[in-house]
């Protein structure tokens, strides 16, 4: 598919936009300032505030109970449709799977406990899984396969691809999917992006996949996730809660066969989307045009970039509520300043 251009002339719009926008929030801090001068004028201001105030809390509130609404009605009727069918797509009718797995120095338990997992994962497929992996090194790639041929002895349902990665996650993983691009993989493969601290349920594979042939125009589809956290309670909270708001959004947002992110953590693409040249530029040198910056790459948002380029194709995208992925986070450093980061 074509790389979708924005004209000129709506760039030039949208950078007077912006500029009015600015001018605009600048005009109501003078304001502002202004009528603290003038206390009289204070009363009158603080009454249309109270119902500013209230008008937008019930025009938020009402979102909330919708999308809530929405969220049970795809969790309790839709997706279990869905699920019924998936049960009936037979074992040897799945398509042919490949991971991606960007690691770099991560902590030795955390590499076992993932790879372990694909290893397990695999074992429950007809076929033998390809695992291409983009490591820091040549001693990160040799403890990778020495867990694997422990986890699968002869590795009989994997096929190991290593590599080491020279410029950061987004040009590993464009290198991968290069790579794999390569192969000659059948034309139902799906591929798996996924980070190197995610770690697979057993059962994983085998409930996401049949999907890919129950929705012949998905383009991809992330599950929910579950937070494995080492470290401040108060950060195992956070997350914990993070991750339920985003389980009751993606609900909301999946009944209109769409989401709002395919996180990195871990998502299937079909691989005509994945291995398609543009959609590996892009991973790799996604930017942005700022009226008053300029242009400046993105290096993270990796999973932005590869949802964006679906949505701008007009993709279908679901969200699997009953397929759980551990995401393992271990704490260094400032609850605060962690908190932020992500």
């Amino acid at each position: 598919m074509a790389q979708i251009s924005v004209p000129r002339q709506s760039r030039s719009m949208s950078a007077q936009l912006n500029a009015l926008i600015f001018l605009s929030f600048s005009a109501c801090g003078l304001g502002g300032l202004y009528l603290l001068q003038h206390p009289e004028h204070l009363a009158i201001w603080n009454v249309f505030g109270l119902i500013s105030l209230g008008v937008v809390g019930i025009w938020r509130w009402s979102w909330f109970l919708i999308r809530m609404l929405r969220a049970q009605y795809y969790l309790h009727w839709v997706f279990p449709c869905w699920r019924k069918l998936a049960h009936q797509v037979p074992l040897a009718d799945l398509p042919h799977l490949c991971f991606l797995v960007p690691t770099y120095r991560e902590k030795p338990w955390i590499t076992e406990r993932v790879f372990c997992a694909i290893a397990q994962a695999a074992k429950t497929l007809a076929r033998p899984v390809t695992v291409l992996v983009n490591s820091s090194g040549d001693a990160e790639n040799e403890a990778i396969r020495a867990i694997l041929e422990r986890a699968d002895p002869g590795l009989h349902s994997i096929r190991l691809i290593q590599m080491t990665q020279q410029d950061g996650k987004r040009k590993a993983m464009a290198d991968g999917l290069r790579a794999l691009a390569r192969l000659n993989l059948p034309d139902d493969t799906v591929i798996a992006l996924m980070d190197g601290d995610s770690e697979l349920s057993p059962e994983t594979l085998r409930r996401c996949l049949p999907f890919f042939r129950l929705f012949p125009k998905m383009g991809a589809l992330t599950t929910d996730e579950q937070p494995v956290v080492q470290g401040s309670y108060l950060f195992s909270e956070w997350f914990h809660l993070r991750f339920a708001q985003r389980h009751l959004q993606m609900c909301s947002d999946a009944l209109a066969h769409k989401v709002l992110c395919l996180t990195g953590r871990f998502s299937l693409f079909r691989a005509e989307v994945a291995l398609h040249p543009s959609f590996v530029n892009q991973l790799q040198q996604d930017s942005l045009d700022d009226w008053l910056w300029g242009r400046f790459e993105f290096l993270s948002g990796d999973d932005k970039s590869t949802w964006y380029w679906l949505l701008q194709r007009r993709y279908d995208m679901l969200y699997i509520p009953d397929v759980v992925v551990n995401s393992i986070e271990t704490l260094t450093g400032s609850v605060v300043d962690r908190a932020y980061s992500n």
